[in-house]
C-alpha cells in the first residue's frame, strides 16, 4: 500500500505480471465508489464471430467491481424510476413497431404486477437477498438504471477489455456456472486481472451494442455453459429472462465512444446444420489447388549448425506467378536418428504474418520435433516473412484475396513436399503434417489437398465463425480428410470454443474413428504453455504409432 491512494488488486499469471505496464494508483477522490480501474489500451475483441472487428485505441475508464445487487436496483425502484420517463431515452421497438412509455412499462412488472423485475414480488425481492446480483431485466431497464446512478452501460469493446478472454482458463472453474441460481456477488474466485469479479457466470451482463431488436449480454449466467464467457451472444431488447443482469461503467474520456457503443453484427455459423459441399463440387474446387510441376529451380541460401540440429535455407520457385518460396530444413542432430529422416511439416500460429525478420523464427518451440529424431520443415507461407502481401489477417472473409491466398498456402505445401522429393535424407514414406492455431484450421485444407502426408497432428485448431467462400471453406474439407489425426485442445479457448467450433470440426472428420483422436485440456488457447509436457507425449506418440519410430 501507499499513503494516500486506494489498494489495487489484480489477478494475473506469473509470466504476464512481469510484463505488466506501471500500475496507476487511485485516490478516494478518483475512483468512484465500488468500481475498479481498467487501465486503456488498444482494444481488440479476440471472441469468435467478432474478430473481424478492427481493433480501437480506448482510455482509462472504471467499471464496477460486483454486479449490481437487488439492494442497489430496488433505491430506482424506491425513486420511482419506472414512472418517470426522465431516464427512458431509448425508444421501444418491438417487431418493428414503436411502442409507448405506458406500453412498454405494463410489461416491466414483477410475478405480482409491480413494477420491477421480473422475479420479484409485490415491487421487492425475497428477504435475505440484498447481495444477490439482480436478474429478470430487460435491457431497456438496464440502460434506464444506468441513467438514474450517472453510469453506462459497457460497450462490448470494453467489456471484453476488462474481462480479458485469453484469463478464461483461470477465470471460469472459479466462477458460478452451477445452473443452481445466483450466488451473492464477490462470493466465487473467478476475478479478473483488474480485480473484478463475476464477470464470468453469476448473472449476464447487457452492454451498450445493438444488433437489431437485440443487444449484446456478455460473460453468460449461473444457468449457461462456461463457453459463454467467451461467447458474445445477442438477446431480444425485451428479454426479462432471470439470468439477465447488469454491471456499469464510468467514462472520464469518451475518445471512440461512438465506434465502440454501436450496433455489432456478429457472425455466426451453425456447423451442426450446414452440410459440407457434394463430392461433385469439391471436385471442381480440388481442381483450383492443382498447379503445374515446373522446374523448382531450388538454391541452397544459407545453412548453420547447432548442438540440436542443422538448418538450410531454400528458395525455389513458387507455384504461382514469378515468385520464390522460401522453405526452412531443420534436420535433427541426435544419436538415435539418421537419414533418411521421417519429416514434419509446419503450418504455425498467425504470429507469422506480422513477422519481417527470420530472427523472429522460434524454432526453439517446436525442439521436442527435433529432438524426437525427426525433420522439421518449415515454409515460408505466403504473405509472413519477406513474403509480405496485402492480407494482414488470418480470419477468414469472403475475399478474393484471402481465397486466393488459401490457395497458395495449399500449393506452398505442395512445392515444398516436391523439393523433399529431391533429397536422399528424407524419407517421403513417412511424411507428417503439424498446425498450431492458424495452421490447425487450415489443416483440413492442406491434408485433404495433398495426399503424401500419413498422418497430421493440430494443436489448437478449430473452426471459424466468418464466411468464406466456398473452395477456401475449411469445412467443405473436413470429410475428405481420411489420414490419422491427433486434435489437442484447451477446454476453455477464446478462438475455438469446444462446443461450437472444436467438436463439429472433429465430428466432420472423414477420417475412421479408430485413427481419431481428440485430447481436451482444462486450459485456453495456449495449450503449449498449459499442458506442455501432455500435448508432447501425445504427439510424439502419435508420431510413432502413425508414421513409425525413428531409426
Amino acid at each position: 500500500e501507499l499513503d494516500g491512494y486506494l489498494p489495487r488488486q489484480t489477478a494475473d499469471f506469473s509470466g504476464r505480471l512481469a510484463d505488466l505496464p506501471p500500475v496507476i494508483l487511485d485516490t478516494e477522490e478518483t475512483l468512484p465508489e465500488g468500481m475498479t480501474r481498467v487501465t486503456g489500451a488498444e482494444s481488440k475483441i479476440w471472441v469468435p464471430g467478432l474478430e473481424q472487428l478492427d481493433a480501437l485505441a480506448l482510455p482509462d475508464f472504471f467499471i464496477d467491481t460486483k454486479e449490481i445487487t437487488n439492494k442497489g436496483y430496488k433505491a430506482f425502484v424506491d425513486a420511482g424510476g419506472y414512472r418517470d420517463q426522465t431516464c427512458w431515452t431509448v425508444p421501444f421497438v418491438r417487431d418493428g413497431q414503436i411502442l409507448s412509455f405506458e406500453q412498454a412499462m405494463s410489461g416491466f412488472v414483477d410475478q405480482t404486477g409491480r413494477a420491477g423485475p421480473f422475479g420479484w414480488q409485490v415491487g421487492s425481492y425475497a428477504e435475505g437477498d440484498d447481495n444477490i446480483p439482480v436478474g429478470g431485466i430487460s435491457w431497456y431497464e438496464a440502460d434506464a438504471y444506468a441513467c438514474f446512478v450517472g453510469k453506462s452501460l459497457p460497450s462490448v469493446y470494453h467489456w471484453y477489455m476488462a474481462a480479458d478472454p485469453f484469463s478464461t482458463n483461470h477465470v471460469v472453474p472459479l466462477s458460478n456456472y452451477d445452473g443452481k441460481g445466483p450466488a451473492p456477488v464477490g462470493q466465487f474466485d473467478g476475478v479478473t486481472r483488474d480485480g473484478v469479479y463475476d464477470m464470468a457466470g453469476n448473472v449476464r451482463e447487457w452492454s451498450s451494442n445493438p444488433d437489431g431488436e437485440a443487444h449484446y449480454i456478455l460473460g453468460g449466467g449461473w444457468s449457461d455453459p462456461e463457453y459463454a464467457f467467451n461467447d458474445a451472444m445477442t438477446s431480444p431488447s425485451f428479454d426479462r429472462s432471470p439470468e439477465n443482469g447488469i454491471r456499469l461503467v464510468v467514462y472520464p474520456d469518451t475518445t471512440n465512444m461512438v465506434t465502440a457503443s454501436g450496433p455489432i453484427e456478429k457472425e455466426f455459423r451453425d456447423y451442426y446444420a450446414e452440410k459440407p459441399v457434394s463430392d461433385e463440387v469439391f471436385e471442381v474446387y480440388r481442381q483450383m489447388y492443382a498447379y503445374d510441376r515446373t522446374p523448382l529451380n531450388a538454391v541452397v541460401v544459407s545453412s548453420e549448425s547447432t548442438t540440436t540440429y542443422t538448418s538450410e535455407r531454400i528458395e525455389m520457385d513458387a507455384a504461382y506467378g514469378d515468385e520464390r518460396l522460401t522453405i526452412f530444413v531443420f534436420l535433427p542432430v541426435s544419436e538415435a536418428a539418421s537419414p533418411p529422416y521421417q519429416a514434419v511439416t509446419y503450418f504455425p500460429g498467425s504470429n507469422d504474418i506480422y513477422k519481417r525478420s527470420y530472427d523472429e523464427m522460434d524454432v526453439g518451440r517446436l525442439d521436442y520435433i527435433l529432438r524426437s529424431g525427426r525433420a522439421l520443415i518449415y515454409p515460408i507461407y505466403k504473405g509472413t516473412y519477406d513474403r509480405a502481401s496485402d492480407l494482414n489477417s488470418d480470419i477468414q472473409d469472403e475475399t478474393n484475396l484471402y481465397r486466393d491466398h488459401v490457395i497458395a498456402w495449399a500449393q506452398d505445401i505442395g512445392r515444398s513436399i516436391d523439393y523433399l522429393e529431391t533429397r536422399q535424407d528424407i524419407d517421403m514414406d513417412r511424411l507428417a503434417y503439424y498446425g498450431i492455431s492458424w495452421g490447425g484450421a487450415m489443416s483440413p485444407i492442406m491434408t485433404a489437398i495433398e495426399s503424401r502426408f500419413k498422418a497430421a497432428v493440430i494443436m489448437v485448431g478449430g473452426l471459424m465463425m466468418q464466411s468464406v467462400q466456398p473452395m477456401a471453406d475449411p469445412f467443405n474439407f473436413l470429410p475428405r480428410v481420411t489420414l490419422p489425426i491427433l486434435m489437442f485442445n484447451g477446454k476453455y479457448d477464446s478462438f475455438f470454443p469446444l462446443e461450437t467450433s472444436i467438436e463439429p470440426f472433429f465430428a466432420t472428420l472423414g477420417t475412421p474413428d479408430a485413427d481419431k483422436k481428440i485430447v481436451v485440456t482444462d486450459s485456453n488457447h495456449f495449450v503449449l504453455a498449459y499442458s506442455s509436457n501432455l500435448a508432447i507425449r501425445e504427439l510424439l506418440d502419435w508420431l510413432d504409432r502413425y508414421v513409425g519410430p525413428v531409426e
